[in-house]
């Protein structure tokens, strides 16, 4: 397992001050580089990046020129980004040759990940997809929980969690969000819904009928408490425990199992199993449990 880095650190550590900067060549301080020498961030977990805004600040760079320097490593005979892409993309906007660069030639892969996940989700407003993904990459890449990443990016377990969860709902959906046709509080209330079938029919209700989040949320309340006959008469069949599961599911945050065994006499046994993924999780289970 790779050691965890620590994140959070923000951009400002990359340039405290830049008299103590210095190239190659030991000058100091800002050079100037050929845009054309500058590859983007591999890393970088915006995907989206809004023409309106670049030409916006192409626009300012014109008139003011360029206030903050980009930040790049050697890769080679070139460089790659570390952090500013929006002001690299203004530059060549303005077809400018050349741009004023701080090189850092310490910065590992992983710090590239690391400040390129820092300057989106604190300096810019990502689009959730693009902040789940990044949350996704901390998750997988450096094993960090739903809470330490929270930590991490100044937000909240729920937040983290409900943003993780949005990335798995299907490609369709993740466009509707992209595009505002539905907005993140119809889409949690969709990410937890587990069958597919009814996630989708559901989705379709949400376009056609134009449904508010609180109209979503009372449709799948009043469907979850009125089982079909069928079910009514098992006294806790499928349906109503899918239901079931995916309320508990949303509480907790994680997978759940609902294990039916015994039926005697009209009543139901059975076994509840609550998934987490390593020490942490489990814990913050616990937690909502009042346990611990």
């Amino acid at each position: 397992m790779p050691s965890r880095i620590a994140l959070g650190r923000g951009l400002d550590s990359l340039i405290p001050d830049l008299s103590s900067v210095k190239s190659d060549s030991g000058e100091s301080g800002v050079l100037e580089l050929e845009l054309a020498k500058i590859k983007t961030n591999p890393f970088q977990p915006r995907t989206l990046f809004s023409e309106k805004e670049i030409q916006e600040l192409a626009k300012t760079i014109s008139e003011k020129g360029i206030l903050s320097p980009v930040v790049v490593r050697k890769a080679g005979t070139s460089y790659e980004l570390i952090s500013g892409e929006r002001r690299l993309r203004a530059c060549k906007f303005l077809k400018l040759k050349k741009i004023p660069a701080l090189i850092r030639n310490i910065v590992s892969d992983q710090e590239m990940l690391e400040l390129g996940l820092i300057e989106n989700l604190q300096r810019e407003n990502l689009n959730i997809i693009d902040e789940a993904g990044a949350y996704q990459i901390l998750g997988d890449r450096f094993h960090l929980t739903h809470e330490e990443i929270a930590e991490k990016v100044g937000k909240d377990r729920s937040s983290v969690t409900n943003a993780l969860r949005i990335i798995k709902l299907n490609k369709t959906i993740q466009k509707s969000i992209l595009n505002n046709t539905i907005s993140f509080g119809h889409a949690k209330i969709l990410a937890g819904i587990e069958d597919e079938k009814e996630q989708s029919r559901l989705f379709g209700l949400c376009l056609t009928k134009r449904l508010s989040v609180r109209q979503l949320e009372h449709l799948v309340s009043d469907q979850a408490a009125r089982p079909k006959k069928a079910v009514m008469k098992a006294a806790g069949g499928p349906d109503v425990f899918t239901s079931y599961r995916e309320k508990l599911q949303r509480f907790f945050g994680t997978k759940v199992q609902i294990n039916q065994e015994n039926k005697k006499k009209g009543r139901v046994a059975g076994k509840i199993a609550i998934d987490y993924y390593n020490a942490e999780d489990l814990d913050r289970i616990l937690k909502l449990l009042n346990i611990v």
